[in-house]
């Protein structure tokens, strides 16, 4: 089997240069180096792009302060026949390499804003990460949280401050609206660049001067607070804060409809699944949780509720049909009260007549497990 050119690009542009070179250096330390033929590009702080020849790139590499890119005269770029990408020696033109994915390493502007990701676009090269559109929406912290909010989304409430308008935004203006603790930070960074707790006019001014110098737009956001007792804490001594507290606290946001957690993993070798298969069971509600469900009884019209007890009428949801090679028709049900048994009958709503359940089985992708009955819960 071939092994696929991948470039890695790293360093960059941005304020956030020595933290993408970190990132990089992992990410071609856990490359499986048999599946791939790798090209290391580092993008200098003036935009250029160099290649190196080996995994030695780095002057200081365990100085995160000084860590740098080794000095190089192998400038590079990437170009396109309309079919393929390739990777272009500067002085010479020659052709260095096909190139068929980029992985961009890239942290901040010009690397998660879209800008480079637009370049991939016109070069008809592909690459790691989400598409354009996104990454500038995303990157833009502005943008990305006023989608949210017209989504119905939770949000912590922010004011925009401008290089323009800063004169005329004092943090006593903003003390009602946002509380007295807030955070200033500029809306098209990350990695921390720039990010400020402010208490006070005097922190606000000083936060507002330094965060300009990263970006022409600010965020100056609510300390978002759900649980009082962990804010204090969070704030008087935060190494007090337990794992147990913080998951109570986020699964109570999560019941009241106050947060909405978000977590990341692929499917392709279940990276990240287990992650988020905790997260189900420690933040999203069971039954137990929730008021019991409400319907309208077919024979009487009445509404009648029913809560996700095995001693309650039976009262279920079918949602999916479904044909299996081996099973034939399956029908796929969620039990919201009572208990089935395999072999018995229940009432089709909407034919109105008895159905017999022959079998039961609980789903695991495409296994069946036989089960003489199941009951709400």
């Amino acid at each position: 089997m071939s092994r696929l050119n991948l470039a890695i690009l790293i360093g960059g542009k941005s304020t956030e240069h020595e933290i993408s070179l970190r990132s990089g250096r992992s990410i071609i330390q856990a490359l499986n180096k048999e599946k791939y033929n790798v090209s290391i590009i580092g993008i200098d702080k003036n935009g250029k792009w160099f290649l190196y020849e080996s995994e030695d790139f780095l002057d200081h590499a365990d100085d995160n302060k000084n860590i740098c890119l080794k000095p190089s005269s192998n400038q590079v770029y990437l170009d396109t026949d309309g079919i393929n990408t390739y990777l272009h020696a500067k002085e010479s033109n020659k052709t260095l390499c096909q190139i068929d994915v980029v992985f961009p390493a890239l942290h901040g502007a010009y690397g998660e804003d879209g800008v480079v990701q637009g370049l991939f676009r016109s070069v008809n090269v592909a690459f790691v990460g989400v598409d354009l559109l996104a990454s500038a929406v995303g990157m833009d912290k502005d943008i990305a949280k006023r989608l949210w909010r017209d989504a119905g989304i939770p949000i912590a409430k922010f004011v925009i401050v401008t290089s323009s308008n800063k004169s005329e935004v004092t943090y006593d203006d903003l003390v009602n609206e946002l509380g007295e603790v807030m955070f200033v930070k500029p809306a098209n960074a990350g990695s921390s660049v720039g990010v400020h707790k402010v208490t006070n006019a005097n922190e606000f001014v000083a936060a507002i001067e330094d965060a300009l110098k990263y970006d022409r737009k600010l965020l100056v956001e609510e300390a978002a607070s759900y649980d009082d007792a962990l804010m204090e804490k969070f704030f008087t001594d935060p190494d007090t804060i337990t794992i147990e507290e913080m998951r109570a606290a986020i699964r109570q946001a999560v019941l009241d409809m106050k947060m909405t957690p978000v977590m990341c993993g692929s499917a392709f070798k279940n990276k990240g699944v287990q992650a988020c298969l905790d997260a189900v069971c420690y933040f999203l509600p069971c039954p137990l949780d929730i008021e019991a469900v409400k319907g309208t009884d077919p024979k009487t019209d009445q509404e009648v509720s029913r809560k996700p007890d095995a001693n309650e009428p039976f009262a279920a949801l079918a949602f999916k049909i479904a044909t299996d090679p081996f099973v034939g028709r399956l029908c796929f049900i969620r039990v919201y009260s009572g208990a089935l048994d395999a072999g018995s009958y229940v009432m089709n709503t909407r034919t109105g007549n008895k159905e017999r359940i022959s079998r039961l089985y609980q789903m695991h992708a495409n296994k069946q497990v036989p089960m003489d009955r199941v009951e709400a819960g």
